[in-house]
């Protein structure tokens, strides 16, 4: 459940309504997350150089199907186009092209609790914490998950992600 979980805390997502991050109203986070997703957990396989020397939107490209496949596995669907972000990502019609960034602090859940409710959903409660330094815990966060397939394997999709910080974030 925590690593489930630490795939959004991961890429700084704190406070996630799946659906409103599925109807676009930002499509920036959405797009970050499938982007920033592919970049931490499956570099070797999404990013590649891109083709174009001296390419003027980015050194590095990622299929726009590549981002899809992290919508549909963590968020049970994912919107009908690619997301379009000019000043996130420029979207070739195929490829995402972009820089690189590496060296934030990486924040990952620990799950404590967790219960099935009623619907069937399941609740998560537990801390957000420092990857480097695990007693720093700056957080803490109530989640909701629904049962999903993913690859014919049993998984779940967020309903939503909600987190409370000790100390206001800057």
């Amino acid at each position: 459940m925590g690593v489930f979980l630490s795939n959004f805390t991961e890429v700084g997502l704190y406070d996630v309504d799946a659906a409103a991050l599925l109807a676009g109203r930002d499509p920036q986070a959405l797009l970050h997350f499938g982007m920033r997703h592919n970049y931490i957990n499956a570099f070797k396989r999404t990013v590649k150089s891109c083709p174009v020397p001296d390419c003027p939107h980015g050194s590095l490209v990622m299929d726009a199907a590549d981002v899809g496949r992290v919508y549909l596995r963590y968020l049970g669907s994912g919107p009908a186009q690619p997301v379009r972000c000019p000043g996130y990502a420029y979207f070739d019609g195929r490829r995402y092209h972009f820089e690189g960034a590496d060296g934030e602090a990486v924040y990952y859940a620990r799950v404590r609790s967790a219960r099935r409710l009623p619907g069937g959903e399941v609740e998560m409660r537990g801390d957000i914490y420092n990857a480097d330094e695990p007693s720093d815990v700056p957080a803490t966060f109530v989640a909701l998950a629904r049962d999903h397939t993913w690859n014919k394997k049993p998984a779940w999709a967020l309903i939503s992600l909600r987190s409370s910080f000790k100390e206001p974030r800057r």
